[in-house]
């Protein structure tokens, strides 16, 4: 009977064993899941640290260059361009932001189709433009200009914020074009 009961203890701690192994094992692969799914799931947006001033149309404009490095396309793509004027709060103690909306080419996209490694294939590339004087506002040290990227992953519903701040005139590039593709320099 002594046995039968050591073999029952041992039959018992081999499960209790096995069920934690199991357990560990399930907590590990989902958490290693989520780590995949949110690096190749998510989209990958650049925007370039330049502006060009440049002439389209017959009319002078800043332009900015946004790039969609995903493997796969986007969806509700937003743009946001703003300036931020700094003003001192709670009697000179603390600083706050005065942020003033700059009217974009186009604030949204449906589409934002997905990289490709195919030469002459731009449609992963995007140019914004904008008849605002920046260079005044961006020689103002005080002043940001500040475009923002809101993009969505068509199957996940994962959202990438991107964003990029211009503070001085060095990022403006007169009579300059961007490069084709996937570049973010100018030429």
């Amino acid at each position: 009977m002594e046995a039968f009961l050591t073999f029952l203890e041992s039959v018992n701690d081999f499960f209790i064993y096995n069920m934690i192994g199991r357990i560990i094992l399930t907590i590990f692969s989902s958490f290693l899941f989520i780590l995949l799914l949110l690096r190749f799931l998510r989209p990958n947006l650049k925007i370039s640290k330049h502006i060009c001033y440049t002439d389209i149309e017959g009319k002078m404009y800043y332009v900015f260059k946004v790039v969609n490095m995903s493997k796969n396309d986007l969806y509700d793509i937003q743009f946001n361009l703003v300036k931020k004027i700094p003003y001192m709060v709670n009697k000179g103690k603390k600083i706050n932001n005065r942020i003033i909306p700059i009217s974009l080419s186009t604030n949204h996209k449906d589409h934002f189709a997905k990289y490709k490694k195919e030469k002459d294939y731009g449609d992963h590339a995007m140019l914004l433009r904008t008849e605002h004087d920046l260079s005044g506002d961006i020689k103002n040290k005080k002043v940001q200009v500040k475009l923002t990227v809101t993009g969505r992953h068509g199957f996940s519903n994962l959202t990438r914020i991107v964003s990029m701040e211009f503070l001085d005139s060095d990022a403006i590039k007169e009579n300059k074009e961007f490069k084709f593709g996937k570049s973010l320099d100018v030429m």
